[in-house]
Order: C-alpha cells, then structure tokens, then sequence
C-alpha cells in the first residue's frame, strides 16, 4: 500500500511556494526539479521549475524548464479527464490497474528470484571452497595463518548471503499478496468529482510525482511532455478507444 507523502514546500527568495514543490522529477536524470521565481513577476508568470542538476548549463543534465502556470493547467486538465475516465468506467479502470499490478509484480518478483538463485548459488561455491581449503591446510599447502584469514573472510561472505536471502525471501513472499490499492483511489475519485482548482492538500493527496522531460521543438515551437502518476495506483493510461476522454500529452512550455 502507498502512504500519501508529505512534501517540503521551501520558499524561494521571492517568499512565494509553489504547490508542486518536491513532487517533480527529471525524466533523465532522476533529480527533483527546483521551483524558480522572479521579483519582476509579481503576478508568477515568470515562476518556473527547472532540473536541479542543470545549473545553467554547467551541470550533468539538460534544462527541462517548465513554466508553473503552464504546468498548473496541464495538470489541472489531466486530473479533470482521469477522475472522470475512472468514474465514468470504474470497472475498465480497475481491470487495467490490477492487470498492470500483476505484471509489474510479476516482472519484480522474477528479478528477485533470479538474485535469490544466485546468491544460492554462491553459497554452494563456497561450501566448495571452504572445504578446499581444509583440505590444503591439511595437506601443508596453506600456512595456518592464511588458512584462518581466508577462512574468515569466506565465512564472513556466507553469512551477509544467509542474510541477503533471508531478505528476498522475506520480500518475495510478501510481494506475492500485494495488489495496487485501486478502491483507495476510486474514493478519491468521488470525493474529487467536481474538482475545479487544485491546492497543496489535493495536489500532495492525488498525485506521486510528476515526470517532465526534456523540451522538443515541435512546429517551431517548444514543447514539453509530463508524465503523471497518482497516489496508490501510479500511471494511468485512458485507453485510445475513448477519444472524448484524451487528452494531449505535449504543450508549449
């Protein structure tokens, strides 16, 4: 289950906040991006956010600039059109969400495995190598000394795998009772039905994170795409056989 996340909302030098501080994230690197105002805006059309790896062009990623008012109503707009996708095809919805769960949970718990049958693994070629090593000191090949150290050192690998394994296994049997919390979400989407504005509170308890990628010009114009995933349930995708509820993902910056 996902727990709603309380975001720090700094203020910048301006003193003005913004109510998606600390939920968005660079699509490349991963950073959070910072929110940026201008005393010359008073009315914040000059706010924006922008990778806190960029720097000005000194740091290791790309800008991905996004205006905030740009990305009020981009966000505004996707949430609108979701809340009423869920609500108007609750049952779709929620097929989609568990099936997505199921394979997101089974590609998670193969990787797991697959770390489970190598640390296993590793352990058999130790219990082989521990006793070579017996063997040669019995045989005078090793001193006594460097019979102990690597003895311990090899000990000392088997114990951190008994407690790696001991992890997955643990990780692994829990995983395979965990689904997506689809009925938590669908309370939210009746209790925000008729929703006209956001605010911090609906904001930090509807969505995850948000994901903006890298501007591309497109007609001559600058684009950005954003990616947004809610509370308990992730990405959601509005299927394309319902074209009265799509809506576009790119818009000038």
């Amino acid at each position: 289950m996902q727990a709603l996340r309380s975001n720090k909302r700094r203020r910048t030098k301006t003193g003005r906040t913004s109510i998606f501080s600390g939920l968005l994230r660079c699509a490349d690197c991963g950073s959070k991006l910072y929110f940026c105002t201008s005393r010359d805006s008073a009315d914040g059309r000059r706010d924006h956010f922008v990778c806190s790896n960029y720097k000005s062009n000194t740091g290791s990623c790309q800008i991905h600039y996004i205006r905030e008012q740009t990305l009020y109503r981009r966000v505004l707009e996707c949430v609108q059109q979701t809340l009423t996708y869920v609500r108007l095809f609750r049952d779709d919805f929620t097929q989609e969400m568990l099936l997505q769960d199921e394979a997101s949970r089974k590609a998670e718990l193969a990787q797991k495995r697959k770390a489970l049958s190598g640390a296993q693994k590793r352990m058999d070629d130790l219990d082989r190598i521990i006793q070579r090593l017996y063997e040669d000191s019995v045989l005078g090949k090793l001193s006594d000394m460097r019979f102990h150290k690597l003895l311990s050192q090899y000990e000392m690998e088997q114990e951190e795998i008994r407690q790696l394994s001991a992890a997955l296994e643990k990780e692994i049997a829990e995983e395979s009772e965990q689904v997506s919390d689809v009925g938590r979400f669908l309370q939210l989407a009746e209790q925000y039905s008729e929703i006209q504005e956001l605010n911090a509170s609906t904001v930090n308890e509807l969505i995850e994170k948000i994901v903006i990628h890298n501007p591309e010009k497109i007609g001559g114009r600058k684009h950005v795409t954003i990616e947004i995933y809610f509370t308990y349930v992730g990405k959601i995708r509005i299927p394309l056989h319902k074209p009265e509820l799509s809506f576009n993902t790119t818009e000038p910056a």
